[in-house]
C-alpha cells in the first residue's frame, strides 16, 4: 500500500510539472541537431532549420526528398493552388505564405544590417564634411596671407628659413583656389 501511495504521489508531481517543447530544431555545425525553445543563432543557415514555429514538420518529411533546401513547407504546398472567389480576386502564392520566425529574423537581420551601413555612410559623409570645412579654413587663412603682400617664408629642404620671391607666391595662390573652389562649396 505504501509504495502504490508513493507511485502515485510520484505520478501526480510528474503529472504538474509542464512539459518541455522545444519549438525550434537545427543542425549545427557539427551536423548535430539541436532542439531548443530559442531561435537559432546567426551562424546557422536557414537551410539548417529543420523546425520553427509556423513550420512543425521537416520539409524532407513534407517533400518526399532528401534535400530539405528546395522542399516546399507543407504550409506553402497547400497553398500553391491559386483560389478565386466571386468577391475576391485570384490569390498569390507570394500573399498566402505564412511567415515563419525565421523569416521575421532574417528580415530584423537585413534591416539592421540596412541601418549599419546607412550609419557608416552617414559617419563616413560627415567625416569628409569636417575635412573639407578644415581645408577651406586654412585655404582662405593662408591666401589672406599671401594676398597681404607681407613677406613670407618658408622652410626649404635643409630646414633653413626663405623668403618667398613673387613667382612662388603667385604659384601657392593659384595652388590655395584650387584647394578653396574644391573644398569650400557650401
Amino acid at each position: 500500500m505504501r509504495t502504490s501511495h508513493l507511485l502515485l504521489t510520484l505520478f501526480m508531481v510528474l503529472a504538474a510539472v509542464p512539459t518541455v517543447h522545444a519549438q525550434y530544431k537545427w543542425r549545427d555545425t557539427n551536423g548535430r541537431l539541436v532542439y531548443s525553445d530559442l531561435p537559432p543563432p546567426a551562424s546557422v543557415a536557414p537551410r539548417d532549420v529543420l523546425q520553427s514555429p509556423a513550420r512543425s514538420t521537416p520539409a524532407s518529411a513534407v517533400a518526399g526528398s532528401g534535400d530539405a533546401a528546395n522542399a516546399p513547407t507543407a504550409s506553402a504546398a497547400s497553398s500553391a493552388t491559386p483560389v478565386a472567389t466571386a468577391s475576391a480576386p485570384l490569390a498569390t502564392n507570394a500573399a498566402a505564405a505564412p511567415v515563419t520566425s525565421a523569416d521575421r529574423e532574417l528580415e530584423f537581420r537585413k534591416r539592421r544590417q540596412e541601418r549599419l551601413d546607412a550609419e557608416a555612410k552617414q559617419a563616413q559623409d560627415s567625416q569628409r564634411a569636417r575635412q573639407s570645412a578644415s581645408a577651406c579654413a586654412e585655404a582662405r587663412e593662408g591666401l589672406r596671407t599671401l594676398e597681404s603682400g607681407l613677406p613670407v617664408s618658408s622652410v626649404n629642404a635643409r630646414g633653413e628659413p626663405q623668403l618667398l620671391d613673387d613667382a612662388q607666391r603667385l604659384g601657392r595662390i593659384g595652388n590655395l583656389r584650387r584647394v578653396m573652389q574644391e573644398s569650400c562649396r557650401s
